[in-house]
């Protein structure tokens, strides 16, 4: 694959796994990474900077179009419809990245939103839709949609615990299902098990609260990639218990670790790649149903291994392994 290629991506902001992919990238292509922000609501990833990504926010001259006119790419790949981008140049080729929408709005804005979204994407090359049922939706305004999801390299299997140890990372909202979790926590508690937060946002009261009336109850704020990996060798099953995700990477870092999972039906990723019973726990919104999972792992501490063990399998064969996001991303541009 020649080097001569260069794509330019334009993103809201830096996360880690991001990063395995676009280093992961640039052995086939020259890659410069735009953002939009350093940080995104309750998220803070602190790294070196390396000299072929940069931020609009650093320097008021900094624009999009200038970037771009300076760089001369073949391709420009927009992380996201909101973003603001006209691409002059006629012959450089327009992606977007986009996740799944939530369909949990007003009749009215749904409509307006999708009218605004046919006029933004039916002009671009194709689509890189995370996940197959952000696929299935984007489908319907752009012919050439492909599903790359958000992927990681391969980590080292967790050796395993004995005793049920849950985790949870993530933004500390009531979107991600943060009120439901606490709440089931001291009814599905016992001395064999150990629950861990790891995040920050409005709700981070309530965790420290819970974590003071409980003795096995932890929390960590945001941390760096490093201490986060430290963190999810200590734990063995994840549990997302969010009202809507239109991915959630959580899951795949999981699976990337050989991990057990709980997580609810309307996460994306876990929809995808999730089956009840088999690699993991699925439910709905309520609290007693999610108090049975957590019972579920409790009662049956075997199963940590025995879905943990599939699901890194299954993510060693999948688009969510950044090798083979990356081997897929080469086929679709040349």
């Amino acid at each position: 694959m020649s080097r001569k290629i260069k794509i330019v991506f334009y993103i809201h902001s830096p996360t880690t796994y991001q990063i395995d992919f676009f280093n992961e990238l640039r052995k086939y292509y020259e890659v410069y990474i735009i953002y939009k922000y350093k940080f995104s609501n309750n998220h803070r990833l602190n790294f070196k900077i390396p000299n072929w990504m940069t931020f609009l926010n650093t320097k008021k001259t900094n624009t999009i179009d200038k970037i771009i006119e300076k760089k001369k790419p073949n391709v420009v790949i927009i992380g996201g419809y909101k973003m603001d981008i006209e691409i002059k140049d006629k012959n450089i080729k327009k992606y977007f990245w986009l996740e799944r929408l939530n369909n949990q709005n007003s009749t009215l804005k749904i409509f307006l939103r999708k009218f605004y979204i046919k006029f933004k994407l039916s002009s671009a090359e194709g689509i890189f839709a995370i996940g197959n049922e952000a696929k299935k939706f984007y489908k319907k305004f752009n012919d050439n949609v492909f599903n790359i999801p958000y992927s990681i390299k391969i980590q080292k299997k967790i050796r395993k615990s004995i005793n049920p140890k849950f985790l949870y990372v993530g933004q500390l909202i009531k979107r991600k299902g943060i009120d439901n979790l606490i709440k089931s926590i001291p009814n599905a508690n016992n001395s064999n098990c150990s629950f861990t937060f790891v995040g920050n946002g409005p709700l981070k009261k309530k965790v420290l609260k819970l974590a003071k009336q409980e003795k096995n109850v932890f929390y960590h704020n945001f941390l760096n990639k490093k201490n986060l990996d430290k963190v999810y060798k200590k734990n063995n099953i994840l549990i997302l218990p969010s009202k809507y995700d239109g991915w959630g990477v959580v899951v795949i870092e999981a699976m990337a670790r050989g991990m057990a999972l709980i997580s609810n039906k309307s996460v994306g990723a876990a929809s995808e790649y999730i089956k009840h019973n088999f690699n993991g726990r699925l439910y709905n919104i309520n609290n007693s149903t999610l108090e049975s999972q957590i019972i579920f792992f409790q009662k049956n501490p075997n199963k940590i291994n025995i879905f943990g063990n599939k699901n890194f399998s299954l993510f060693k064969k999948n688009l969510c392994n950044t090798i083979n996001a990356v081997r897929r991303v080469t086929k679709i541009i040349k």
